[in-house]
């Protein structure tokens, strides 16, 4: 059995991915790098809502189908790509499409008050995101 799972990617397209029910997280976390082209995938991870309306990260160890409850969607399961863990200095950050993606999420997190820091910082960070 198959598992269809369309990714949304921030701004673009979502990405339709299949893979097999019995698969493991890491061949749809594979085949998914090999769409969007991100050479540097660590600080990234696949989030989606399950039956109980949380939000949980996919787990690459563990086959997609006992995940996702492959099956309760009509047409395809919906993920999202999302920031996992933020670099400690971004900086470091070589790759253009990595860096971009963590500024529109950190654009995104100012914009719904979801983080927490000092109206300085807020000031600072919202600037540096419009420079993105």
């Amino acid at each position: 059995m198959l598992a269809i799972c369309e990714i949304h990617v921030y701004m673009a397209e979502p990405v339709i991915v299949t893979v097999k029910k019995s698969a493991r997280g890491q061949s749809l976390w594979q085949e998914l790098l090999r769409h969007v082209q991100i050479s540097d995938s660590q600080y990234f991870g696949l989030q989606f809502t399950d039956s109980g309306n949380r939000k949980c990260w996919l787990d690459l160890n563990k086959t997609v189908g006992r995940q996702l409850e492959v099956g309760s969607y009509s047409d395809a399961f919906p993920l999202e790509l999302r920031v996992k863990f933020w670099p400690q200095d971004p900086r470091v950050v070589s790759d253009e499409i990595v860096r971009c993606l963590l500024a529109v999420e950190l654009h995104e997190w100012l914009q719904h008050g979801r983080l927490k820091c000092e109206p300085q910082t807020l000031v600072k960070l919202g600037a540096l995101t419009l420079q993105s």
